[in-house]
């Protein structure tokens, strides 16, 4: 689908890659569009739904890391020289 090319130069072999790409994309968007139209069909109205926050109940981490190493010269780093 080159548009700076001419009718006449278009091989069969890139117009079947084009064509296979449009079938491709146009599934996928049907897909897309069935199961979005499945969401809005199985969701609540608006006056269902809950209003009220919804509290989950899990337990809080309370470890710490343990303290980094002391160094006598902080951010020093050694290289070997040849």
């Amino acid at each position: 689908m080159s548009c700076d090319r001419e009718p006449g130069e278009l091989s069969g072999e890139d117009l079947r890659w084009d064509a296979q790409w449009l079938e491709a994309t146009l599934a996928g968007r049907d897909g897309y569009v069935a199961a979005l139209d499945d969401l809005l069909r199985t969701m609540p109205a608006l006056d269902q739904r809950p209003t009220h926050q919804v509290q989950f109940d899990q337990p809080k981490i309370t470890a710490t890391a343990p303290p980094a190493p002391a160094t006598s010269r902080a951010g020093a780093v050694r290289t070997h020289r040849p």
